[in-house]
């Protein structure tokens, strides 16, 4: 079932961004940016993200800057059959 639902913007491996992202975190493939909302902040590693049908594995939801206004999702591809 669908736990929340945003508007997002993302980042990939190949995104000169992602390159600073993946200095802290190397096992993130895709870096989503959402507006802040309690209910994507109480997301859990053990959640889906689905985009265009394509499943990723949360890696961590971060507070940016801890100012309440972004929220950075790490995400990695899920595995094929998952």
């Amino acid at each position: 079932t669908d736990y929340t639902r945003s508007f997002a913007s993302v980042i990939t491996k190949g995104g000169r961004e992602f390159w600073k992202v993946q200095q802290t975190t190397a096992d993130v493939s895709h870096v989503w940016t959402c507006p802040w909302s309690k209910s994507l902040m109480e997301a859990t590693p053990d959640m889906r993200l689905i985009c265009e049908g394509k499943i990723h594995n949360i890696v961590t939801v971060i507070d940016v800057d801890e100012a309440h206004q972004k929220v950075q999702i790490q995400t990695k591809i899920a595995p094929l059959g998952q």
